[in-house]
This record gives structure tokens, sequence and C-alpha cells, in this order.
């Protein structure tokens, strides 16, 4: 068995370390907070950028960023996301070693870290918090650490920046340990992890548990039962303003049996196979036996496609749950890839009485693209109820489809019981829909994030508002039929250490979906959020004689394999062995049939780091009925992209830019080259400065760089550098007038 540092290995044959990855979180009440270490070292003989993008859990906010490089240990600056961009552009370029975090996706960020010098090492350390939730007797606590293969083009639809890079590697093997501190309430309850196997600890303090040896391969979950219905508050500082938190469980009377009609969607995708689909298997049959005599229900199947197995309501009694878990025994992930959005619009079009249906989704949600039928679910009162299932799941796709359609979501490792999962999940579609009342706080807030639309009885609500000063007394909420809750607030909390300061930076953060642009980038400035307009960054300044030269080679680390995902592994396995890659590698090489089965998993269009895996097979045409919301079009640089990684050509002139990385020779090949005829956009300015007398290949590299200022430019950040430099070799009379004429 092999003690090797285990190395990633990009389709290039470009090695890049990442060497382990070290956790520490701390949970207190409902409160979380996690500190990251990633540790990388360049092992290469040339100067890198390395891009990693790494997934934080549904509702967790980016706080901090610390750097250590060159014996010193640097803190982030949250700015603007241009001029975060432009802090690490010039840093770049004057060979410094830059780090910047930026939100790449919802639930996603990216790291980048620059001019990382041949044999160097940098420790990258991130802390995110977020506010948990006691939902059906359970708080349950789900740290992510990779992003499973998911069906679709993450540029184009998922929304990530072309530098930002998600591709799976099945040889990528990354440690890592882990650290919980468990305080307060939450340390007296039953306490398990079902994904690794934990060493506790009991002490005055609380409970601390610890893991080695473990990989970022899957989630790691907490759960916390036996804890009753938990309400928190805190009343923090906020400047010179204060924070409440009232975290309440509103008490629902018990529900009339509520036997709206049920359509069973089950995802059968080649992303379910192996764990997720005998998962899949077992959670309906525990749902067919939930169903109440009496209730009408349908069950329909998806991949590529879909398949309504019981297309017509079918009213459950003895004989049609018989029928029905015959049919659920014969189901298997052979359906191609994941159409979520067809197969819903397919369901919600079934026949169903008048009054409300439920949707019960059973899928690991592993697409990219915000939902796209909430709307019509809403319009035609249908609620989504979405079980994830798998090591890796997509919970922050599940989680918003089942909050916007006043749903809810259950989330179930290989090794959590999916029946109790079931059972809790029907406690919930058995309760009437709920709205929020009036919300009475003990003072006049200046304030108030956005509320949710709907409750769920014994489940948190997390009510946040902001005051002139410290609010005593009680809050008061109304709900459903008239029903009241009073809860009183907690003393406030005058400490000005990081136990006030994460509190009211995440209030900030929920007060931001209901801001403009503008509003919300200057809150995020302010209480230092990482969002979609701001980014953090730090500098590394080198000295003299020490800083690099020319442009870094940009290196993507992948992500680990997810285990038990598409078949592979099992996540049932909570021990580990360490393996060396290469055999592996070797071996799957020597295996066509492995590897074209690899190469047909859900990855954003980069063949695997092994062997020469054909491309993903392209999606399957549309079907006739119910006619669905077309995709968008992958983007110019994401149909580069696939050129460059030998997925097909491309005839257009970019991508010769995107591919050059010789400053001299772009200069040489823009001079005879009318690249405004293949890029409208350039087009008026390159014509305006051709007139003015100015050389073609000034004219258009000032062009692109003009084009890169505007919210339509498709360059990437690699692409731009070289266009940077190749304006450097340019007479720097002729740029200054063009960049004044332009």
């Amino acid at each position: 068995m092999s003690t090797a540092t285990p190395t990633l290995t990009a389709a290039s044959g470009v090695t890049m370390t990442l060497r382990a990855v070290e956790a520490h979180g701390e949970l207190e009440g409902l409160l979380f907070a996690l500190t990251l270490r990633q540790r990388y070292v360049n092992p290469t003989q040339q100067v890198a950028e390395v891009t990693y993008t790494f997934p934080v859990a549904w509702g967790a906010w980016l706080l901090d960023l610390h750097v250590e490089l060159g014996g010193q240990r640097l803190a982030g600056q949250v700015l603007p996301k241009r001029q975060a961009e432009a802090r690490y552009e010039a840093a770049i370029d004057a060979g410094d070693a830059p780090a910047m975090l930026e939100r790449s996706a919802e639930g996603l960020y990216t790291l980048n870290l620059g001019n990382l010098k041949p044999g160097e090492e940098a420790v990258i350390e991130v802390r995110t918090a977020q506010l948990l939730r006691f939902e059906q007797g359970v708080v349950r606590l789900a740290i992510p650490t990779t992003i499973a293969p998911r069906y679709g083009d993450a540029h184009a639809e998922g929304g990530l920046p072309a530098h930002a890079g998600v591709e799976t590697s099945v040889t990528a093997s990354y440690p890592l340990s882990l650290r919980l501190d468990v305080k307060g309430l939450p340390a007296s309850a039953t306490l398990s992890c079902p994904t690794h196997a934990m060493r506790r600890e009991d002490g005055p303090g609380g409970v601390t548990f610890t893991l080695q040896d473990a990989f970022l391969d899957r989630d790691v979950v907490f759960t916390a039962e036996g804890l009753g219905a938990l309400a928190t508050s805190l009343v923090v500082p906020d400047g010179e303003t204060w924070v409440a938190i009232a975290s309440v469980c509103p008490p629902l009377p018990a529900p009339a049996p509520n036997r709206r009609p049920v359509k069973l969607l089950v995802d059968c995708s080649g992303s379910m196979g192996g764990d997720s689909i005998r998962s899949a298997r077992e959670a309906l049959a525990q749902v067919v036996e939930e169903l109440e005599d009496g209730m009408a229900f349908t069950l329909s199947c998806f991949g590529s496609d879909i398949r309504h197995l019981v297309e017509q309501p079918l009213v459950a009694d003895r004989e049609a749950r018989a029928r029905v878990q015959g049919l659920i025994a014969r189901i298997d992930a052979d359906m191609g890839g994941t159409e979520l959005d067809r197969a819903l619009e397919a369901t919600l079009a079934l026949a169903a009485p008048e009054g409300g249906t439920d949707v019960l989704l059973v899928t690991d949600g592993e697409v990219w693209g915000d939902p796209r039928v909430n709307q019509l679910a809403q319009r035609t009162g249908h609620r989504i109820f979405a079980v994830g299932l798998g090591s890796a799941p997509n919970e922050v796709r599940l989680r918003q489809q089942a909050e916007a359609t006043g749903g809810a979501c259950e989330l179930v490792t290989p090794n959590e019981d999916v029946a109790e999962a079931i059972v809790r999940m029907f406690r919930r579609m058995r309760q009437a829909p709920t709205s929020l009342g009036a919300v009475v706080w003990p003072a006049t807030p200046l304030w108030e994030a956005p509320r949710p639309r709907v409750i769920f009885g014994g489940e948190t609500l997390h009510l946040v508002a902001g005051f002139a000063a410290p609010p005593t007394g009680a809050l008061t909420l109304t709900y459903g039929e008239g029903e009241r809750l009073v809860a009183p607030l907690a003393a406030p909390d005058g400490e000005a250490g990081a136990r006030g300061a994460t509190p009211a930076r995440l209030a900030a953060a929920l007060r931001l979906p209901a801001l403009d642009e503008l509003a919300a980038t200057a809150l995020a400035v302010e209480h230092a959020l990482v969002t979609r307009y701001t980014n953090m960054v730090a500098v590394h300044v080198r000295a003299e004689g020490e800083k690099t030269v020319g442009l870094p080679e940009l290196i993507k680390v992948s992500q680990m394999h997810a285990a038990g995902s598409h078949g592979y592994g099992s996540a049932g396995i909570i021990s580990y062995m360490r393996l060396d890659a290469a055999p592996i590698r070797d071996a799957l090489q020597m295996k066509p049939d492995v590897m074209l089965r690899m190469a047909a998993l859900n990855v954003d269009s980069a063949p695997f780091a092994i062997g020469d895996a054909p491309a993903r097979p392209s999606r399957p045409p549309a079907p006739a009925a119910p006619a669905p919301v077309a995709p968008p079009a992958p983007g110019l640089f994401t149909r580069i992209k696939r050129a460059l990684l030998g997925g097909g050509p491309v005839d257009h002139p970019l991508a010769r830019l995107e591919a050059e990385r010789d400053p001299a020779a772009l200069r040489a090949w823009l001079a005879g080259t009318a690249l405004e005829d293949a890029v409208p956009a350039i087009a008026p300015v390159v014509q305006a400065l051709l007139a003015a007398g100015l050389a073609p290949e000034v004219a258009r590299l000032v062009a692109l760089l003009r084009w890169s200022e505007g919210p339509g430019c498709e360059l990437s950040r690699r692409a731009l550098r070289v266009v940077r430099a190749a304006v450097a070799l340019c007479p720097p009379d002729e740029v200054a007038r063009a960049e004044g004429l332009a």
C-alpha cells in the first residue's frame, strides 16, 4: 500500500497536488461555523495559477479568507467584484501572488490562487457560517466536500465563470481530517454520524468529534435527536445598531387527514446507479406503505425521457399497493441523462383532482441550472417535496425547488434510514399548507429580513431584524388559522468578539435577497460577505527579485468522485484505506468498457483525467409534449473549451485567441485577421480605430480590452491576460491614442 502524497493528474498530464484539507467546526445552539484549511503545493516546473471550485452547505455564507504563503499570513478584503478582479489581475501582472474567492454559483465558491512558484506551498483558510434548523425532531448538519458530476453545462446552464472547473477525476484522492466541537444544548442530544467512523470525547464544555484518514468523496453528516422543539435567540451588536435573530418552532395542531393526491417521480438516470437507486427503491416502497386508503397517486420515472408507470391516478388500497410494489422492484438507473425539468413538467401535466396536488421527487438532484418549473407548479397548485439521495446530493437545487413551491426537502445518505426520512416527509405532506401571518417585535425594527412563505409544524423559522437599540421582551407571531406564539428574546450580548460578529454578518446575508444590486453590494462590502456582487481578495507582495515573470499556467483542481455515485464503489463503507491511484488508472485504461461508462457520466464538457475517454453524449431531442422550455445554447467560450479539449472543431477565430499563449504570436496574428467580422461586438470600435490610421493589431487589441469591460464579453481570464501582454508589446504612443479614441 502506497503512502505517497496523492496527486491530481489533469488530462494534459500536468500534476498539481492538493495535499490535504483540515476542517474545524463549532456548533453552539443552531449556529454552526466551519473553518477549512486547504494545503496546496506546486510540483510542476512552471509558475501556476490554481483554481478550485468547492461546495458549501445550503444556507452557509463565506465570511473569511486567510492566506499563508512565504512565511506570512494575510487576511482577505471584500471588494465589489470588478474591483477585486482588477486587483487580482494587477497582482498577476506585477509578479505577486494573489488569492481571490468568488461565489461562482449558488452553494459553490471558486478559489483563484495566482503565481504559485514551482515547489512553493500555500495554505488557504476559509471560514463559513450558517444557521441550522430543527426539522421533524432532528437537527441535521451536512458538510459537503465534493461536487458530484451534474447533467448539463456548468457554464451555460449553471452560470459558472469560464475559469471555474468542476470536472471529476476518478483517480483524484484528497485527504480530509475534521474536528467538530458541539456546545450548549446540542451537546445533550443523541448525536450520530452516519457517514464516517468518528472518535468521540466528552468534556465539561461539550462533546468533541474527530475524524482522521477520510477523503473529500462524500458529505460529512451529523444528526442531533431528542432535543424537543429547539428554539433559540440572539441579540448582538452590529456596529452602532443591533441585530436580533429569533429561531422559533411554531407548533401546529394535529391536522385532519390530508388526502391531497400524490404524484411520485423517481430519478432513474445514470448518476443514480449504485447506492442511490437502491435507496430510491427502498424509499418508494416506504412511500407506498405510507399512502392512506383512498389517496390518489401516480408513479413516473425519468432519465433522458420520462415513463409514466402509473399515468392515470390510482386509488390506494391493498391491491394497488401490491401492484405498485412490483413496479418499484424493477426500476433501475438505466435511463441515461437527468432531464429533471422536463420530467417535472410532464408530471405536473398529469391529470389530478382539483384542490391541490403534491409531487414527491426522489433524486440526487445532479443537474446544472436553476429550476424552471417553480412558477408552473405554483400556478397549478403543486407542492414539490424532494428526497435527495446519495453521498453528495445537490442540496441547493432540491431545497430551492421545494421551498419555492411550498414543499420541503429531506436528504438521505446511504447509511441513513430512508424509511424514517419518508415518514418525516409524510408528516409534512399531511399538513395543510400553512402561511406565516404577523410578526410583532418588542420594538420597531429598522429593517427585517425576508420571511419564509410556508411553515411546517415543529420546524425552525429564522426571523431576523435590525434595531437602533437592543430589543428586550418577546416576539409575537401569528400563523395558520389564527394560532399565536410568544417567544422571549435573549438578553443582549454586548461582547464585541467573534460570537457577536458572526451572527450580525449572517443577519446581513439574510437581508440580501430583498435588495437591489447597488444596496446589496454596499451591504456585502460593509459586512465582508462574498456574494454574487463581491469577491474577497488578498495579495502576497513579493520582494523585488522574487517576483514571477510571464503568464502562469492555469490548472483546475478536479473533484474527487463521489462515493457510490454512478454505480462506482459504495458510500456504505465508512472505514478508509489509502490507495495508490496509479494502478487504478492503469487498470481503467485497459478496460474500454469501463472508460465508456465513465465517459457517460454527467461531467461538464471535459474528459476524465484518465485515458482518452470520449466526450459526454449529447442530449436527446426534447419530446413533442409537453413542450419543454428549451435549455440555453452553450456560450461561445463553452464551445471553444470543448473544442480545445478534443470535443470537435469550432469554426470561430476566438478559438485561436483562447488557445494562444504567446503574446507576440497573438499580436502578429491579429495584424492580418479581421477578428471584427466574427465578433460584431468589437466591430464599431475596430472600424473607428482603423479609420483613424491605427495599426490593425493595436485596433483589435484595444477593442478586445474595451469589450472585456462590458457584461457581454465571453473571453476567459486567461485569454485577457494574453491580450494585455500583447498590448504591452505595441508602441505605447499608438496604444495611448487608441485608448483615447476608443
